[in-house]
């Protein structure tokens, strides 16, 4: 009776004889001098060039894995804010707590640098250069009639007051942008109070110090607004998430006097929406939005001047807080992270190229009642991590890693039969000497871990059946991420979720 048997090059037959050890036991690797072993080692390592991978987008998917608990928050902003090249965070842990400066080690993991604001009760956080140093300042907007304050950066991520007082609202959300195009950037300032003072313009005169434009947009009372060119002419408009009421649209004329375009856009039960997003999710290039609320989230396409038409879409049923846009897996486009509250978690909804948002499955984080979230790349490995703040629930704010250049597997398991034993041994030689095979799950074929797929990944294999005292770093006895940053990729594993 015959069985099927893969064809090898007359080196690895011979190495799998040596292997094996053929008729004579005396001859296997495992009775070898440990110099010879390492001998073979070097043939194969030189005859052999390593298999290497480059990163690839995620396979229809963004896998985020949780990581480092933060305090509770209400807000929280990022930036590079100690000039060393990796995104840092700003967090205002409990309200009148004050702002906690969150430095990152460039592996995504966040320390305090022991310096905090003053306690105000902070709803809103915006970081950009706001007086031409070059460093990323604070602009924070306080509630509960307290003013907003700016904090300067010296460089290294010590912040000072510049000692200004500026509005006395509910504020709930601030953004920064050059509104009057004198290349500096100004904040817009908005409330839900319904008092006199629900939208604030502050022009920055380039050193840092704001003054009111006076301007009066009338009754706009809002949770959010949104900053981008949405009608094509190079200068920022606004877009405002309303409170109570329906959202609308401002068209900046240049000079930071904004114009009401007339449009009423419905976003949840009443027409409003917590939080807005402005990108390009139909590729049409033009800037979209993507409206949170406290029911369905709505996504509006933009015809190129600003005018907005509903896409049908109703996402999601939850109390949804924030959201922001970014290429969450890896496929050119913009998805959605969506920060819910109440019970519900985080949420993913992946953009099929065309503005067309389908839920990933994906649930993020537990019922931490999150109320917005950030994107950057926290840990550097090219996908884009997240933080959510939370005001409670079972956890509080989180840092959540994007595993998306990976999918979990099982260290060792190269052959697709779900179990870890010799076939995948002569799996692998086949792969590297004949090219017989297809390797869908390089990570898992790393055997040792080192970053390739070599000869070594065999030996790896064999030491660990035939002694057993020393198993493949994890994951190998169950499904998991690949803990080292390298230049391989798992396009596709069987046998893991």
């Amino acid at each position: 009776m015959s069985s099927f048997r893969p064809r090898f090059s007359p080196l690895s037959r011979w190495l799998e004889a040596w292997i094996r050890g053929g008729m004579n036991h005396e001859r296997s690797i495992m009775n070898s001098h440990p110099l010879q072993i390492l001998l073979v080692f070097s043939i194969c390592s030189a005859c052999c060039a390593s298999a290497l991978a480059q990163l690839s987008p995620c396979p229809g998917n963004a896998i985020f894995e949780v990581g480092q608990s933060l305090d509770i928050g209400f807000t929280v902003a990022l930036g590079d804010l100690d000039d060393d090249g990796d995104l840092d965070a700003v967090l205002d842990p409990i309200l009148g707590s004050g702002i906690s400066i969150l430095l990152n080690d460039g592996q995504g993991t966040f320390s305090q640098n022991g310096q905090t604001g003053p306690q105000y009760y902070t709803t809103a956080l915006a970081l950009g250069d706001l007086d031409g140093d070059e460093d990323l300042d604070i602009f924070q907007g306080n509630s509960l009639g307290q003013p907003d304050r700016v904090y300067l950066n010296d460089g290294n991520a010590v912040f000072t007051d510049s000692g200004q007082a500026l509005g006395d609202s509910d504020n709930h959300g601030v953004t920064l942008g050059d509104m009057d195009g004198d290349g500096d950037l100004d904040a817009i300032v908005v409330s839900r109070d319904g008092g006199l003072n629900e939208f604030q313009l502050f022009l920055n005169d380039g050193s840092g110090v704001f003054t009111d434009s006076g301007q009066d947009l009338g009754n706009v009372e809002s949770y959010s607004v949104a900053l981008g060119d949405l009608d094509g002419d190079g200068d920022l408009d606004a877009f405002f998430g309303r409170h109570l009421t329906f959202n609308r649209v401002y068209l900046n004329d240049g000079s930071g006097t904004l114009i009401d375009t007339g449009q009423w856009v419905t976003g949840g039960l009443w027409g409003n929406s917590h939080s807005i997003d402005l990108g390009d999710v139909d590729g049409d290039g033009d800037l979209d939005a993507f409206l949170s609320s406290f029911t369905a989230n709505r996504v509006y396409l933009n015809d190129g001047t600003g005018y907005f038409v509903d896409s049908g879409q109703q996402l999601g049923n939850s109390m949804s807080f924030g959201v922001v846009l970014g290429d969450l897996d890896g496929d050119g486009d913009l998805d959605a992270f969506v920060a819910n509250g109440n019970t519900d978690s985080n949420r993913i909804y992946l953009n099929e190229g065309t503005g067309l948002f389908v839920d990933s499955g994906v649930q993020v984080g537990g019922t931490n009642m999150s109320h917005a979230a950030v994107l950057g790349d926290l840990d550097g490995d090219g996908d884009l991590d997240a933080i959510a703040a939370a005001m409670g629930g079972n956890v509080g704010s989180t840092v959540y890693m994007n595993r998306c250049a990976a999918r979990p597997f099982r260290r060792g398991e190269c052959n697709g039969d779900t179990n870890i034993n010799f076939g995948d041994v002569l799996f692998l030689l086949d792969y590297l000497f004949k090219s017989n095979q297809t390797l869908s799950c390089q990570d898992a074929a790393d055997v040792n871990d080192d970053g390739s797929n070599n000869i070594i990944d065999v030996f790896s294999l064999l030491v660990y059946f035939f002694n057993g005292a020393v198993a493949p770093p994890v994951p190998f006895n169950s499904c998991g991420f690949d803990p080292t940053d390298d230049d391989l990729d798992c396009e596709q594993f069987v046998g893991c979720p």
